[in-house]
């Protein structure tokens, strides 16, 4: 796929630490006399800002390849797995990665087409004869590229529950034959958790076995990864994080499930240990190689995961491209390779700094997660060598003279959010359209501020940042991007 450079949206109370946690973090490296990060307290620097944002339990892993005949690496861990019960963060213990699973799913396929049996513009079709759309004519032009960088137009946030079964995936991908197509393939971009399912499925059908064991098979076997779950029995074999979520009134709640619908798999089920994490981001820096030595990739491979599918430069955000499921970020003129998990109550944060030999996970349960990223992240610029971006801020004192024609409904599989003008300001009720029980209120209120015109600022419970907000128009439909989402407006 050409460039796209026209595109809709860019690309996701105070606790106590038990007493021996309080006094004493636990962590576990494999220190080198010299290593950058070995002198640094970060067991005391990771409980101060857990503390300040109010995050349940936190688990910091490390990885530095910059002296390849040296591997470093070391995991932090800090409060509680689960509010309810005191259980303590161990370096063992597993939280849920969310949406980084997308990577792992690129890998399979990228493995796939390593060996011939695909290429990126494959039809889905050619794989999955029986893969429709509600538009039949934008199903038959999807192609693996399209999937693997949220450029395939499906709506992403369809949450279906097709049942615990090995046929989930399948059943899912049955079930998009009455989705909507939010643009035409190939031209926009908005980031679909259905479109990494049908990737997931893909690799079902061309590898013969469900997508859990496709990914024990070829990914997590061969990498000697021994902490690395796709489903709640398996979870509970380890020490595992529970979700939590912030009070409007800074108290902390855990939540009421576990974990996403299995259907939902390759796009957002993989639950990991922090160095089983950085262990697969190793493949990223070692050009296919895992640290145990098992190649898993090819070079090339990897380099296009890492390369520009989708440019975003335009748009003066963080995140200027979109590659084969990682995302890129520009650093100051350095390029950082990511990727960001939320499930319900937890959020993971996984960051490869491909110039320095260096990456960094973070995996949370509860309070400002993204402010602690931020924070964390700061906290070891210098030993990286990169400068933090500063993250989106409204613009005190401007105003935006089309504020009304902003005002509508914009609806897509996952959510209806609806704007109206406050004062000055845009106000957003979004509502979901699936109840997921997790113990709080569904419904959030929102306010935008402005950033410039036609762009936005947001930021409600549980969180230290502010997300863009944008509305645009394109091809002739008017949108609202948010979380990296286009969301259309409705007639």
């Amino acid at each position: 796929m050409a460039e796209n450079t026209d595109q809709v949206g860019v690309g996701a109370g105070q606790h106590t630490a038990p007493p021996d946690l309080a006094q004493d973090p636990p962590s576990r490296s494999n220190d080198h006399e010299h290593n950058r990060f070995a002198e640094l307290d970060l067991g005391d620097a990771l409980r101060s800002m857990c503390t300040k944002h109010k995050v349940v339990g936190a688990q910091l892993g490390i990885l530095d390849l910059s002296r390849s005949d040296e591997p470093w690496m070391s995991e932090i861990s800090f409060g509680l797995l689960n509010k309810s019960t005191g259980a303590a963060v161990i370096s063992n213990s597993i939280f849920q990665l969310g949406s980084i699973t997308k990577v792992w799913t690129t890998a399979l396929i990228m493995q796939l087409i390593d060996e011939g049996r695909l290429d990126l513009d494959t039809p889905v079709q050619h794989v999955l004869p029986e893969f429709s759309l509600k538009d039949k004519l934008a199903a038959g032009l999807v192609t693996i590229r399209h999937l693997l960088s949220h450029t395939s137009g499906i709506d992403g946030d369809v949450f279906t529950d097709m049942g615990r079964g090995n046929e989930a995936v399948e059943r899912y991908v049955a079930n998009l034959a009455t989705t909507n197509v939010l643009h035409p393939p190939g031209r926009g971009f908005s980031y679909s958790n259905a479109g990494f399912v049908v990737a997931g499925r893909i690799v079902e059908v061309l590898r013969g076995m469900n997508w859990d064991e496709a990914l024990r098979r070829f990914l997590t076997e061969p990498l000697g990864l021994t902490h690395v779950v796709t489903l709640p029995e398996e979870a509970l074999l380890h020490s595992a994080a529970v979700g939590h979520y912030l009070g409007a009134d800074g108290s902390q709640h855990r939540v009421n499930v576990w974990g996403i619908t299995r259907a939902l798999g390759p796009a957002g089920l993989i639950a990991s240990r922090s160095s089983d994490a950085l262990a697969f981001a190793a493949v990223f820096l070692r050009g296919g190689i895992g640290l145990n030595g098992t190649r898993v990739l090819s070079t090339p491979s990897v380099a296009s995961m890492c390369s520009r599918q989708v440019n975003f430069s335009n748009h003066g955000e963080t995140v200027t491209q979109w590659g084969l499921g990682w995302f890129l970020e520009d650093w100051h003129d350095k390029t950082v390779i990511g990727h960001d998990g939320m499930t319900i109550g937890q959020r993971a944060f996984l960051r490869i700094f491909p110039e320095s030999g260096f990456a960094l996970t973070l995996l949370t349960t509860g309070g400002e997660a993204d402010g602690l990223f931020h924070e964390v992240i700061s906290h070891l610029a210098h030993e990286i060598g990169v400068q933090v971006p500063t993250p989106i801020q409204p613009v005190p004192g401007f105003f935006d003279p089309d504020l009304q024609s902003y005002v509508g409904t914009y609806s897509d599989g996952g959510k209806d959010i609806v704007i109206e003008v406050q004062g000055e300001n845009l106000l957003a009720v979004v509502t979901p359209r699936i109840v997921l029980d997790v113990g709080k209120n569904e419904t959030e209120l929102f306010t935008l501020l402005p950033v410039r015109s036609g762009v936005f600022a947001l930021r409600g419970t549980g969180n230290a940042n502010w997300s863009p907000v944008r509305f645009v128009q394109v091809h002739g439909t008017k949108y609202l991007t948010l979380w990296n989402r286009a969301i259309p407006k409705a007639e």
